[in-house]
């Protein structure tokens, strides 16, 4: 299927463009490269990203990434069953993304590997949603990072990861330490958050099913790292004034700022 046309960081219209455009990583990283080959998910391309665009097989080499499988170890022990697995990881993402939530604007880095995210803590959903993506793949799950627009307000972005367990692919948001389950409490993909918002509102302390409106993945390999440049960065003037009123409590309510969809 040709997919070049749903790809790339222009998906979501202009002011979204223009906002990932000025993401704080810098230019050639991993984290503008996972952005710039994210593929939307349309009526389209479902199927394919239901199949065959994310690989079942994990080819990590254990001793490869020691840190990381240190972190690994202290997060899940000897623990072997999937559920519990998945919880014990993502409660180690959320309790990095609470140590780090407060960090100042000024001093705040992205980026890097996730080695180095996870030394420094940080609230930062893009860097998580790595880790985490990162972890899982390392305890054999498949996992991939999927990004979330609403396209009806402004700076509303959000990264979380899908991960194949239990013989399905399921939503988990390492941010917010939130692992997507369906009714019948399976794990619920995002496409079948996409088709039923009630989902959203059983798993979301304060759901927010318009954050669902628009969604593109992006395969990472941990396996492939050597491939990406891991040059950390630090926010720009850019962020820092969305930042800046997003502590203020965005007084005059949430707009664009720079006129991103002039």
């Amino acid at each position: 299927m040709e997919i070049k046309k749903y790809t790339g960081i222009c998906q979501f219209g202009r002011a979204y463009a223009k906002m990932l455009e000025n993401d704080p990583h810098p230019s050639g990283t991993i984290d503008r490269v996972l952005l710039e080959n994210m593929v939307r998910l349309t009526s389209g391309t479902r199927n394919f990203l239901y199949s065959s665009f994310t690989p079942l097989q994990v080819k990590y080499q254990p001793g490869t990434r020691p840190e990381l499988e240190k972190y690994l170890n202290e997060a899940i022990g000897k623990e072997e069953r999937e559920r519990a697995v998945a919880n014990k990881i993502i409660n180690f993402c959320a309790q990095i993304a609470r140590q780090g939530e407060n960090s100042c604007p000024e001093n705040l880095i992205v980026g890097g590997t996730e080695e180095a995210i996870i030394r420094r803590k940080t609230d930062w959903c893009t860097d998580l949603a790595r880790v985490g993506c990162a972890l899982f793949q390392i305890a054999g799950f498949p996992a991939r990072i999927a990004y979330l627009f609403n396209t009806g307000k402004a700076y509303s972005g959000h990264a979380i990861i899908e991960v194949y367990w239990e013989k399905n692919w399921g939503a988990i948001d390492p941010t917010h330490g939130l692992i997507y389950l369906d009714f019948a409490e399976n794990p619920a993909s995002i496409v079948a958050l996409q088709d039923n918002k009630d989902l959203i509102v059983k798993n979301e302390p304060n759901p927010y099913p318009e954050q669902f409106q628009g969604v593109a993945f992006s395969n990472y390999f941990i396996w492939e790292a050597e491939k990406y440049d891991f040059t950390p960065g630090v926010i720009n003037d850019y962020y820092k004034k969305i930042l800046e009123m997003s502590e203020k409590g965005w007084p005059g309510g949430l707009r664009w700022l720079y006129g991103e969809n002039d």
